[in-house]
């Protein structure tokens, strides 16, 4: 599900169960896509019901943080499951994305 919020300029997508490649690819072409044709300058992952991530997942929060830094824009997660906050710390991303608390 994704919802975009004009007035604040956020793009928030909620992940599934599994953020593996096949979902990967479904959310970064939606993504995309929206960010395009809002002009989002927030991206928001809410990663409340994710609790599998692999290196497609990580590849995908990579690619939109790069797309966002282009366009001036940031991104953040929130609602992630601590094995899912483990693979993210693992993987660095810790240290390019913010992590919101649950809203």
């Amino acid at each position: 599900m994704i919802r975009y919020d004009k007035e604040t300029g956020t793009l928030t997508v909620s992940t599934g169960e599994e953020l593996d490649q096949l979902m990967a690819e479904k959310i970064r072409n939606t993504i995309d896509s929206e960010i395009l044709k809002t002009g989002a300058k927030k991206l928001v992952f809410d990663m409340t019901n994710t609790v599998f991530m692999d290196s497609s997942g990580i590849g995908m929060l990579i690619g939109r943080y790069k797309l966002m830094k282009r366009m001036n824009g940031r991104v953040a997660v929130k609602g992630m499951h601590e094995n899912v906050m483990r693979i993210f710390r693992m993987s660095g991303l810790n240290q390019i994305i913010n992590s919101e608390e649950r809203a």
